[in-house]
């Protein structure tokens, strides 16, 4: 395990909680203002066949990740529990994703209740998995587009909710109907990403959307759901000794203490504790 010290400064409102992502001087517009972020880290020790975990999600216990590059061929996803004491992760469980023997399961988010997985090809799917019986055909939702990748579960109190989620082709990112998938508003991020990059993990923080983009110069960028671009943080230029860790994956826990994001050639797993003045 490695720790870090970060400054943040910037922040989003998360129901009562404030969610607030870390770098170098980040100052969004209304933002309130946080001191020191302590920084902890694990790498999972790679597999038979090396390992590349992508979507990212935490169910109040435990870290789920899409594990996209087994020797298999067959993606999988992994249950990880974090040790808070030592420090370090381990997977306690694991499951090979039913229905699509792809490697083109990328997004992961977590419903209170199934996890569901965005799959690629066209048209893409969003699958709903019981993690209790993840065997068998799963049920899945049909999307209007293709290359989902990262995925995220809007929560609305007596309602299905929403998920977002962005296609890595096209830049868009699109907000859907959680019960059948079909599209309720969507927006371009093209021209905010940049043709040296590519749109990958995707979180929802309760008010804002947090795009992570993957390429030369990788970076996370910060919406509003209508789409307005409110921060765009360059990951080289955080400070500590990480080396283009290339985020792939972005989730936090359920209370919005801290936030975790996956660099997916290294499976090494982020969580950042925010504290606030």
């Amino acid at each position: 395990m490695k720790k870090n010290t970060f400054y943040l400064a910037g922040a989003a409102l998360a129901g009562a909680a404030v969610f607030a992502f870390f770098a170098q001087a980040l100052l969004a517009e209304n933002a309130e203002a946080v001191t020191i972020s302590e920084v902890e880290s694990f790498q999972l020790p790679y597999g038979a066949g090396g390992r590349m975990c992508q979507g990212l999600a935490w169910d109040g216990t435990y870290l789920w990740c899409v594990n996209s590059d087994t020797h298999s061929g067959v993606p999988e996803i992994l249950k990880i529990y974090y040790d808070e004491i030592g420090g370090t992760g381990s997977v306690e469980d694991s499951f090979d994703i039913p229905g699509e023997d792809t490697q083109f399961h990328k997004g992961l988010t977590w419903d209170g209740t199934y996890l569901l997985t965005a799959w690629g090809e066209y048209p893409g799917r969003i699958y709903i998995i019981d993690p209790e019986n993840p065997g068998g055909d799963p049920n899945y939702l049909t999307l209007g587009f293709s290359l989902p990748y990262g995925l995220a579960y809007h929560y609305v109190e007596g309602e299905a909710g929403y998920l977002w989620t962005v296609a890595n082709d096209s830049g868009y990112i699109y907000k859907l109907n959680r019960d059948n998938g079909s599209t309720v508003s969507s927006f371009n991020t093209t021209s905010d990403i940049g043709a040296e990059r590519k749109p990958a993990g995707l979180a929802f923080d309760g008010e804002y959307l947090w795009l992570a983009a993957f390429g030369k110069n990788d970076a996370i960028l910060q919406y509003t759901t209508a789409g307005s671009l409110v921060e765009s943080i360059v990951i080289e230029d955080l400070p500590g000794d990480i080396e283009r860790p290339h985020p792939i994956g972005v989730t936090w826990n359920d209370d919005g203490d801290y936030l975790w994001y996956v660099d997916c050639c290294t499976d090494t797993f982020y969580r950042i504790q925010i504290l606030f003045e």
